[in-house]
């Protein structure tokens, strides 16, 4: 098929950053668009395309890969090059991950995993936070999420519901007021993880190399809202509510939605530092064994 850079070899292409990507997942990117590029084009086609999509774990109808190659044909060839074809999977392997991320948290905030999330539930984490919810908070979160009227919340619904707190979609005071509040549920929920994950030999292991003591304070996104302060104790293996009595090794504040990236592993603690979204007080080299992004990852959560 015609390239979309006629006259170019491959190697004069220009070439994107891809953030976001490990270098094993762009190496297994540009190896399955070079798979399917039969004729060496530097272009692939639908058909092409979706074997590809196949190739790297996604499930793709014709209706959507038709989608995704018109979003950046710009020539309307009918076909991608490598660039588009990066793009692409950057944003599916950013929504995936995302997914993964959010389920999950819906799966620690359902306690009895049934499956749903209840008024129950959410006040469950709301102590945990240090919040005190009334009822009619707690009922406009599950209201603006429950489509099936069913006075619970599917993790298909809590899928919906987060994404659009992530994207601040929501217009109405009283909507960012619920989304504040479901900002840091998202952070409960990561520490929540944190402590389960405590509790096993993995866990241990982890907390034996790290050997400190954490004060972490999240600061809310809205106005109004109290200041949550945990305490990550890897000596006795535990996380509770502070603040700590007595002097923590370090001390991290960020805000509630910098904790949820950086826990996530979305955003590096170097790079939340730099930029202010993190602040360390006390030991810098105790700060520097603490990665609670890591620590999830290494735990398998």
């Amino acid at each position: 098929m015609t390239s979309l850079y006629r006259g170019q070899s491959k190697k004069d292409k220009p070439r994107g950053r891809h953030h976001g990507l490990t270098q094993q997942k762009k190496q297994e990117i540009k190896e399955a668009f070079e798979l399917f590029d039969t004729d060496d084009s530097g272009t692939i086609d639908a058909k092409e395309l979706n074997v590809a999509m196949r190739s790297l774990g996604f499930e793709m109808t014709d209706e959507q890969i038709n989608q995704m190659i018109a979003d950046v044909d710009k020539d309307g060839s009918g076909a991608i090059d490598f660039e588009e074809f990066v793009h692409m999977m950057t944003a599916k392997i950013g929504e995936r991950d995302t997914k993964e991320e959010l389920m999950k948290a819906f799966h620690i905030i359902d306690q009895d995993n049934n499956g749903k999330i209840s008024a129950a539930d959410i006040q469950r984490i709301a102590k945990d936070l240090g919040e005190k919810f009334s009822e009619r908070e707690i009922h406009n979160m599950i209201d603006e999420a429950d489509h099936d009227h069913d006075g619970e919340v599917n993790a298909e619904e809590f899928m919906k519901m987060m994404k659009k707190t992530s994207y601040g979609k929501s217009e109405t005071e009283e909507n960012h007021t619920t989304m504040a509040n479901q900002s840091q549920l998202k952070s409960a929920a990561l520490l929540e993880q944190m402590k389960l994950q405590l509790a096993t030999d993995a866990g241990k292991e982890i907390a034996k190399k790290i050997g400190h003591v954490y004060q972490i304070n999240i600061a809310p996104k809205k106005i109004g809202f109290n200041e949550v302060i945990f305490i990550v104790d890897f000596k006795k293996g535990e996380v509770t509510k502070g603040p700590y009595e007595g002097n923590p090794d370090a001390t991290f504040s960020f805000k509630d939605d910098d904790f949820v990236k950086i826990a996530a592993g979305k955003m590096k603690p170097e790079v939340a530092f730099m930029r202010g979204a993190m602040k360390i007080k006390g030991s810098l080299t105790a700060a520097q064994k603490f990665k609670p992004g890591v620590f999830l990852k290494q735990s398998k959560l």
